[in-house]
C-alpha cells in the first residue's frame, strides 16, 4: 500500500472541466502526435494546446486535424486546418508535428452543444500572435494602445476662426496667415490576420 500523501477530498472533482467562455486566448500547442483512427480509415493529429495566458492559464484544448482519410471531403478540410495552424504561427510551409510545437497564436473558441456528453469547446479560427497582445478580462478582443486617427479622407480640420477687432478708418487691419490642416498621426491599432474558419472541419469524424 502507498500513501498518496494529501486528502482527495480537499480537491474539487470537476475543477478544470468547464467549458471556457467563446472568444479568442493565446495559446501554444504543445503536443502534436500522429494517429490512426478508430475505424482505421485515416490518420489524424492528435493537439494539445495549451493557453498561456489571462484568467484561464495552464488550461488544455483538445483537438483532431485529419491528414489522410478515404473521404476525400474529410482529407481536404483536414489538410486546409493544418495550413490555418502552419500559417497562425509562422510556419507556412511546415513538414513535421515538432515545427508546430511551442510557438504562439490565437485561437478563437466556440462552444459545441452536445446533450449526450455535454457541451465542449471547438476551435473555430487560428490566427497569428502579434507581439504585444495581452489576454483581455474577457476573452473575445485584446488591449491595444490607441494612436490618433487621420481626418476621413476629403474631410480636413479647419483652423480656428480669427476673431474680428475693429480699427479705425485710417488703420488697416494686418494680414492673418492661414493656418494649414495638421496632420495628426496614423491608423489605429495593429492589423489582426485572421486564417480561413475551421468550424466545418471540426464537424468530421476522425
Amino acid at each position: 500500500m502507498a500513501s498518496f500523501g494529501f486528502n482527495t477530498g480537499e480537491y474539487d472533482p470537476n475543477a478544470g472541466f468547464e467549458v471556457l467562455p467563446a472568444g479568442d486566448y493565446i495559446a501554444m500547442l504543445v503536443e502534436a502526435d500522429i494517429k490512426t483512427n478508430s475505424k482505421n480509415t485515416g490518420q489524424f493529429i492528435n493537439c494539445k494546446w495549451l493557453i498561456t495566458e489571462g484568467e484561464f492559464a495552464n488550461r488544455n484544448i483538445f483537438d483532431a486535424v485529419n491528414i489522410t482519410h478515404q473521404n476525400t471531403m474529410a482529407e481536404k478540410l483536414g489538410r486546409q486546418r493544418l495550413s490555418a495552424i502552419a500559417h497562425a504561427i509562422g510556419i507556412p510551409d511546415a513538414q513535421d508535428t515538432d515545427q508546430l510545437l511551442q510557438k504562439p497564436c490565437v485561437l478563437t473558441l466556440g462552444i459545441k452543444k452536445d446533450k449526450e456528453y455535454g457541451d465542449k469547446n471547438i476551435i473555430k479560427h487560428f490566427a497569428a500572435y502579434q507581439f504585444g497582445m495581452q489576454q483581455p478580462a474577457s476573452p473575445g478582443s485584446y488591449q491595444q494602445t490607441a494612436v490618433p486617427t487621420m481626418p476621413p479622407q476629403g474631410m480636413q480640420q479647419q483652423p480656428p476662426a480669427q476673431p474680428q477687432i475693429n480699427q479705425a478708418p485710417i488703420q488697416q487691419p494686418a494680414a492673418q496667415p492661414q493656418q494649414q490642416p495638421m496632420n495628426i498621426g496614423g491608423p489605429n491599432g495593429q492589423p489582426v490576420f485572421n486564417t480561413p474558419s475551421s468550424e466545418q472541419a471540426a464537424k468530421i469524424a476522425v
